[in-house]
């Protein structure tokens, strides 16, 4: 029974090896907790200096583009209008020195930024100054597309009807019968849709919209 006077021996004097041995374990043990404790304040550190700069780049931006946005509607007010107007409140750009290709393409800009009500009364004004150029069934066109965008169905088909009526040899009719297909069939109207989505296929076999009206049908 003198093993527990040797490990009292051993754990009472640094000389033991066992001792030296443990001593040196833990030593190692507490470098690492330290080094890894260091290194987890310094991730947290970084990281949120990071979100902390994310946060100001994008603060940074914003007021970027809250300045662009200003000065857009400052342009646009010093032209006689403004963005988004409402169909009560429409501005009339002044278009008697425009050419017509001016007049177009300034109707069309107006219908991509959503102000539908602008741009028809410009293609309208379009075809009252220039009912027969090469782009007098675009603007025919636009005008439909204007309508339909408002919700207004049953208009937007009469205005695109005008395209085959009033340009049957107009590179927008075969859009025209396409679109008018789709009207019918978002209105519930499958039998007078696939009428016109057939018409497309069989007038304009060739024609980008056939390949979208046979697409149309399979569905």
């Amino acid at each position: 029974m003198k093993i527990f006077p040797f490990l009292f021996a051993c754990l009472s004097f640094s000389s033991c090896p066992y001792h030296k041995l443990l001593i040196q374990q833990t030593a190692s043990l507490d470098t690492v907790k330290v080094t890894l404790r260091k290194m987890e304040r310094e991730r947290k550190k970084e990281s949120t200096e990071l979100k902390a700069d994310i946060e100001t780049r994008l603060e940074r931006i914003e007021e970027e583009l809250r300045e662009i946005q200003a000065k857009l509607e400052d342009l646009y007010q010093r032209e006689g209008r403004v963005l988004k107007p409402t169909p009560e409140t429409v501005a009339q750009p002044d278009t008697t020195f425009l050419s017509g290709e001016e007049l177009y393409n300034q109707s069309h800009l107006d219908f991509t930024r959503g102000e539908y009500d602008l741009a028809i009364q410009g293609f309208r004004n379009y075809l009252r100054k220039f009912p027969n150029t090469e782009l007098s069934d675009n603007a025919q066109y636009w005008i439909g597309e204007c309508f339909y965008a408002k919700g207004e169905y049953e208009t937007a088909i009469e205005e695109l009807k005008k395209v085959e009526e009033n340009y049957p040899e107009g590179n927008k009719v075969p859009s025209a019968l396409y679109k008018i297909g789709l009207i019918y069939l978002k209105m519930g109207k499958k039998r007078e849709g696939e009428t016109y989505l057939r018409r497309v296929i069989k007038s304009f076999p060739n024609s980008p919209e056939a390949s979208q009206a046979k697409e149309r049908l399979k569905e």
